[in-house]
């Protein structure tokens, strides 16, 4: 519908059959007089509707994201992440330059991007996460090794055997030198233990 005319009783007569809704329910709460032309209804209207506007986002504001030093890679990639989803028409070079200046200064990611010429955003993202798996696998297997060295489970190969000849005792002997003497001699004493059997009986009278 088009209506040509200047005339303020005429448009405000117009405007109510071309709103529904939530518009419309704001146009029935509005109080009889007290909308005298129809510039003051339509900035009534805009006042109150405009902070329902989806406001479009820029791809500079993805300068407020930093990992911090407390954050993981992986929490800072997954927040990057959802906020460049919803910037329309993104820039992928000033997105690049952003994620690399929000990451931790000294990481080993910030120092990878600065020495590859990464074309998108995608691809940043995917090495990122090639980063934070090796990253989690090498502490996993750290967490692994120090739990079995808390336990006694796990030593290098040739580690025990060498801590038993380092580590000499009180008589200057080493721990498997020790075992030794202390099989022989407990061998001697049983052997002794034995003619003395043999011995005493006999000297048994018969």
């Amino acid at each position: 519908m088009v209506l040509y005319t200047g005339t303020d009783s005429v448009w405000c007569k117009a405007f109510p059959p071309t709103v529904e809704g939530l518009a419309a329910e704001w146009y029935r709460s509005q109080e009889k007089g007290s909308v005298y032309s129809y510039s003051g209804l339509k900035r009534l209207f805009m006042d109150h509707f405009v902070t329902l506007v989806d406001r479009t986002k820029l791809t500079t504001e993805l300068m407020s994201l930093e990992q911090g030093e407390t954050k993981s890679l992986r929490d800072f990639i997954t927040r990057l992440n959802k906020e460049a989803t919803s910037i329309p028409n993104m820039s992928q070079e000033v997105a690049l330059l952003e994620m690399q200046s929000g990451l931790l200064p000294g990481s080993a990611f910030r120092e990878y991007m600065g020495k590859k010429n990464l074309k998108t955003l995608a691809e940043a993202l995917g090495k990122a996460h090639e980063f934070i798996k090796g990253d989690e696998t090498d502490r996993a297997m750290l967490a692994r090794r120090s739990a079995s060295a808390k336990s006694g489970r796990w030593a290098e190969p040739g580690r025990v055997e060498a801590a038993g000849k380092a580590e000499p005792n009180s008589a200057g002997y080493g721990r498997a030198d020790q075992q030794r003497r202390d099989n022989e001699r407990s061998s001697g004493q049983r052997r002794q233990a034995e003619e003395d059997c043999r011995a005493d009986m006999n000297n048994t009278p018969s």
